[in-house]
């Protein structure tokens, strides 16, 4: 069962309902009839802000910043711990209504998980918003968990997840669908790019993210930035070549 209401899926959850539950943040929950795994499924926190907010980095003072986030969301106690009382923080019970509060300029920045956060923006694409800073330090833990009987099954799962090749088809294919109809590349840019015929990519060793870029195990260049490239060259006629550092 996927795309189930929160209420719906907690209520499920609690009454020992599914055989197996991913996504669950207290891994503690209903001890007595799910095993859980130990090792988290780590979902990075994103910074979205309003079109024409500074862009934001690793760097950047959020001092006096006013914060929304879901109040369900354990996310707001690593903004706590990041943060302190250095940062105003509001929570709202829905992600409209958090949206809503950074649009509206009541918030500076709306912290979500990565995933939901690019998710909604896809879903409402009129929403005068962007991805602003993908956080690592606003990591959001969740947890494999299911009866004792599918345990081996459980471990299994967590291989699956662990391999970058499959768990990054969604980012890429969904931001590519979110990005394509923003990017826009003037006629003088075009010109000089079919010019040049080849475009080099310097790509740094993504080591918070090595879905960005990596080797897989037939020593082929992979990952969301090689896919993404291979979009542009079939959109331009212009060729990519990576090189590492």
């Amino acid at each position: 069962m996927i795309n189930e209401e929160t209420e719906k899926f907690e209520r499920s959850v609690d009454s020992g309902f599914p055989d197996i539950v991913m996504g669950v943040e207290d891994y503690k929950r209903n001890s007595k009839e799910y095993v859980y795994l130990e090792k988290s499924l780590n979902l990075d926190g994103v910074m979205i802000t309003r079109d024409d907010y500074p862009s934001i980095d690793f760097k950047t003072d959020n001092s006096d910043k006013t914060i929304v986030c879901m109040e369900d969301d354990q996310i707001k106690n690593k903004i706590l711990k990041k943060y302190g009382e250095s940062v105003k923080l509001i929570v709202k019970p829905t992600r409209k209504e958090a949206m809503d509060s950074l649009l509206s300029g009541e918030a500076d920045i709306y912290i979500e998980d990565y995933q939901d956060g690019l998710k909604y923006l896809i879903e409402n694409p009129e929403m005068e918003a962007k991805i602003n800073y993908l956080s690592n330090d606003l990591e959001t833990d969740y947890y494999i968990g299911g009866k004792s009987e599918y345990k081996q099954l459980l471990v299994m799962i967590q291989k699956l997840i662990s391999r970058a090749d499959i768990t990054m088809k969604f980012f890429y294919e969904e931001s590519l669908e979110y990005t394509k109809n923003k990017i826009k590349i003037s006629g003088e840019i075009k010109k000089y790019m079919k010019e040049k015929k080849v475009v080099k990519v310097f790509v740094p060793k993504p080591k918070m993210l090595p879905q960005l870029y990596y080797i897989d195990e037939f020593g082929n260049q992979n990952g969301f930035l090689v896919n993404y490239f291979h979009e542009i060259r079939k959109n331009i006629g212009i060729k990519n070549s990576f090189r590492r550092e």
